[in-house]
């Protein structure tokens, strides 16, 4: 395992589902035992993979079979995860998953010696929507009426999670531009209250 100390010294590789589903018999679990070969070698590493539970799908709920696609990718997937453990010489790897459906991860990925430990996070809070807005939006020349402590306690309300607070400051920002009037000039644009109050409308519809 890495030490805190290691982290800031440490490669770091991001695989996504896209980045290992392939069209052709094979080429999937390959680039599975790609990806875990070059972590390897690029040790200290974190490996990390987003959205795990597109490529790890939870066998009971696999009813259709998907042709076994799924079943080789975990199969493969658990090969490399008990090299790394069983490894001594591997000790500078640490494999991190992201999910937002852990229960349609197989159980057998969650078992100790591969994923063991679970760490929930939670939906931000008002406060802490609130500091992401205003890094979200640093640069971005805000109107005098727009108070950020408003909408923040509106999207904490509606539970918005950290994704859905960064792509409404963007739809909030784009929606700004769209909407300049003829002969207006751009530089002097501001994001508003109404900016936020559409784009959070069609949000939540």
């Amino acid at each position: 395992m890495l030490s805190f100390s290691m982290i800031s010294n440490t490669d770091s590789i991001k695989v996504r589902a896209s980045d290992i589903l392939d069209q052709w018999l094979g080429g999937s679990e390959a680039a599975i035992r790609a990806i875990f070969t070059r972590a390897r070698a690029a040790a200290p590493c974190i490996l990390f993979f987003d959205e795990l539970d597109a490529i790890a799908m939870n066998r009971e709920d696999d009813n259709e079979g998907s042709n076994d696609v799924h079943s080789r990718l975990l199969s493969t997937l658990l090969n490399e995860m008990d090299g790394v453990s069983s490894n001594k010489a591997v000790n500078d790897l640490l494999i991190v998953g992201t999910t937002n459906r852990i229960k349609a991860i197989d159980a057998a990925l969650l078992r100790p010696g591969r994923f063991e430990e679970h760490i929930l996070i939670d939906l931000p809070t008002m406060a802490d929507i609130e500091t992401m807005m205003q890094m979200l939006l640093v640069k971005v020349p805000l109107d005098p009426n727009l108070h950020i402590c408003d909408v923040s306690e509106l999207l904490a309300e509606l539970e918005a999670s950290a994704a859905d607070v960064k792509g409404l400051c963007s739809e909030a920002c784009l929606y700004a531009i769209n909407n300049v009037k003829n002969g207006e000039n751009l530089d002097s644009v501001t994001l508003k209250t109404n900016d936020f109050d559409a784009v959070i409308r069609r949000w939540k519809q």
